[in-house]
């Protein structure tokens, strides 16, 4: 915005010309502009469930002094609609820096990072690693290969493979205690049946879940704890 003429380079109190004036000798004036205020964009993004990349969640409008160099913060971030999704379930990663157009085509991008939550499978039996506890014994594992009469040891056995069929295993706390991992609204559904599905699981109070497609947003330290419930039949958990 046009402020005025001024003798003075530096625009000082009392050098701005007034009405007309009268050129007696080479005579320089400097004109003063004042920022106008000017519309601009913020684009917010937010990261994908089931990859790395952006979609775009909102545009707001907004407003600010030509020139200005804009960059929006996690205080100052505030996009105007969530639609259906929960907000907390995302974080302010970055934002671009835009020296705002006096055309006001100028755009700021905001992006957010989905959060990473977790739901923790607990057993109170060892069935979470579906496996046997079991330790190969020469006499029950191992083909003989001695047929003398004397205390046999592992120089009287095949010990290239075992006939048991069974593996080795010793119980540990992965065994009553596992984890799914994934962001906001991620697909979790063929790691649920792969590793806990044929159970049932108290969700909350006295609901019970089979099965759960997408990982919903957690609070507090975003791990949700299912204990296992009895495997009859029981209505999933919409």
């Amino acid at each position: 915005m046009f402020d005025g003429w001024y003798t003075d380079k530096n625009f000082s109190q009392g050098t701005r010309v007034s009405g007309s004036i009268v050129l007696e000798d080479n005579t320089i004036l400097y004109a003063k502009w004042n920022p106008g205020t000017v519309g601009y964009k913020v684009v917010y993004l937010i990261e994908n469930a089931d990859d790395n990349n952006y979609s775009l969640l909102c545009t707001d409008a907004k407003t600010g002094k030509t020139g200005d160099n804009v960059q929006i913060t996690a205080k100052t971030a505030n996009p105007t609609n969530w639609g259906e999704l929960e907000k907390n379930a995302f974080t302010f990663k970055d934002s671009t820096s835009e020296v705002l157009k006096a055309d006001g085509t100028s755009i700021v991008t905001v992006r957010y990072s989905r959060n990473t939550y977790t739901i923790r499978f607990q057993d109170k039996s060892p069935t979470l690693c579906r496996m046997e506890s079991h330790t190969h014994t020469l006499s029950n594992c191992y083909k003989r290969t001695c047929n003398k009469l004397h205390k046999h040891n592992e120089s009287c056995y095949d010990m290239s493979y075992t006939i048991c069929g069974l593996t080795e295993h010793q119980h540990d706390s992965t065994c009553y205690t596992r984890d799914i991992s994934a962001k906001y609204q991620a697909n979790i559904r063929e790691q649920w049946l792969e590793n806990y599905g044929g159970h049932n699981w108290l969700w909350s109070g006295s609901s019970y879940t089979s099965l759960q497609d997408i990982m919903p947003y957690v609070s507090g330290n975003g791990i949700k704890v299912l204990n296992k419930h009895n495997d009859g039949p029981t209505p999933r958990r919409s």
